[in-house]
């Protein structure tokens, strides 16, 4: 699964709305933009069946995810204590730890994504600070990102 940015430009009045959607592919992104904002198979066609009118979509483009991976120098495996994080639109951060087979999520406590970039809370020292007192919970996440993580802390 990945992070679209679906950009629609209404009819008639030109005015332009985002939506930022998961999904598989850009065709299932613009799909579900269409029903978020209610729009009918008249005002974008039908991207299932490759008859969408594209006039009326400005963009639709994968949104990277902001990550960070670190190596803890904790020996709890052969190469240390590798750790790849996630910070998802919540404002949640996601992690995963490889050698400890451990992951969590740490919560942002109603601040924003943004909020939690500018008070510096993504960041290595505050996840393993969250991480060591234990303040992180088990969740759902979305489909292969602890996959997409693993693999990231991997590279360390």
């Amino acid at each position: 699964m990945s992070r679209f940015n679906v950009q629609f430009k209404h009819q008639p009045e030109g005015r332009a709305k985002v939506c930022n959607i998961e999904a598989a592919t850009a065709a299932e992104a613009i799909a579900e933009a269409a029903r978020d904002l209610r729009l009918t198979p008249d005002d974008v066609g039908d991207p299932f069946n490759d008859v969408v009118d594209y006039s009326c979509i400005l963009e639709a483009i994968p949104v990277a995810m902001k990550t960070l991976k670190f190596n803890t120098g904790r020996m709890y495996g052969e190469k240390g204590q590798r750790i790849a994080a996630a910070l998802l639109d919540s404002g949640d951060i996601y992690f995963v730890d490889i050698d400890r087979h451990i992951d969590g999520t740490v919560k942002a406590n109603g601040l924003t994504r943004e909020e939690v970039v500018d008070f510096g809370m993504f960041t290595q020292r505050s996840v393993m600070a969250a991480y060591d007192a234990n303040e992180y919970a088990w969740t759902i996440v979305p489909e292969g990102m602890r996959r997409e993580l693993s693999d990231l802390a991997e590279t360390l």
